[in-house]
């Protein structure tokens, strides 16, 4: 399935950077998909395996979509600390300097 991955056209392990649904879209036919799921069961058996089991299948379904599309070389903190905190009392504010490489405010009141 990795070889569906749909990916940046710079960072080759980034998901693509567009918005409109190709990444999220199967261009397989539905027999395909049907014939697969219904696993030779009849059109009433696979209407009530399919409506029995929607959650499930969507679950798997969402997994399957995580896997082509999730990126690999993310790390799970890409927020930046933050590089001064504002800090306010009744009697005043004063800056504090956080971490001189990092970006933006803090605020603590």
């Amino acid at each position: 399935m990795d070889s569906m991955k749909v990916t940046d056209n710079v960072e080759l392990d980034f998901p693509a950077r567009m918005s409109d649904g190709r990444m999220f879209t199967d261009y397989r036919q539905n027999c395909l998909l049907n014939n697969g799921l219904a696993k030779g069961r009849g059109s009433w058996e696979y209407r009530n395996y399919l409506t029995e089991n929607a959650d499930q299948l969507m679950i798997e379904f969402t997994k399957a979509q995580e896997a082509v599309t999730e990126c690999t070389k993310c790390t799970d903190n890409t927020v930046l600390p933050v590089r001064t905190i504002l800090n306010c009392d009744p009697e005043g504010c004063n800056y504090i300097l956080n971490n001189p490489n990092g970006l933006g405010q803090g605020r603590q009141y």
